[in-house]
């Protein structure tokens, strides 16, 4: 049965679309459906993985060299406000090594080692930190102080027995991070090192930490 002319006209006009060659501009060329949902496998999986992680560091490193390229390193930096100059050689020590301070008249091993004991005191303030906690705020540490009191010559003050007489104190104070010496009466003969005796009575002086 023949086609009206209009009607043949519209077929006759889609037969030529779809018979058009691929190359006509305005049909797309048929692409091969992907599956997006498609699960991956254990190794695409993976090698997904290496790759994000990768791309992570190579982010964090990059920012972090441009905040670190903002400030300048300061060689030999120093915290104390104020140095003083002490009479016995603190500063050169390591942990470990010590130095032995003869006694000498008119001194007795009491002056001699409170003496000490002030210096290196005011040695572990210039050269300490207090410890902060994770906002910045001081660390305090509670003790009980027991002292020996003594005289104005800085000799021990003794009771009627012959012992030194004691007082005790509770302090709150900053808990310091910093060097720490342990000061030790020595007496002629006696071991101030491996194979080495002291040569007179004495105090020693030996860095711990």
């Amino acid at each position: 049965m023949a086609l009206p002319p209009l009607m043949h006209e519209r077929a006759t006009s889609m037969n030529e679309v779809l018979d058009r060659p691929r190359t006509d501009p305005f049909i797309p060329e048929a692409r091969p459906i992907v599956d997006e949902h498609k699960p991956l496998s254990p190794e695409e999986v993976a090698a997904r993985n290496k790759e994000l992680a990768d791309k992570n560091e190579a982010e964090v490193k990059r920012k972090g060299e441009e905040a670190r390229a903002k400030y300048k390193i300061i060689d030999k930096a120093d915290y104390r406000l104020t140095k003083t100059e002490f009479l016995y050689p603190f500063e050169g020590l390591a942990v470990g090594q010590g130095f032995f301070v003869p006694l000498e008249h008119p001194n007795t091993m009491d002056i001699l080692s409170y003496n000490i004991h002030r210096q290196v005191s005011q040695f572990k303030l210039q050269n300490s930190q207090a410890e902060l906690n994770e906002d910045g705020d001081d660390v305090l540490e509670n003790v009980t102080i027991r002292s020996r009191i003594r005289n104005k010559d800085g000799s021990f003050a003794l009771d009627g027995s012959g012992n030194p007489k004691l007082s005790a104190s509770s302090v709150s104070r900053p808990k310091l991070i910093g060097p720490s010496f342990i000061v030790k009466h020595v007496l002629k003969d006696d071991l101030v090192a491996e194979n080495t005796k002291s040569e007179a009575d004495g105090v020693l002086v030996i860095r711990v930490d």
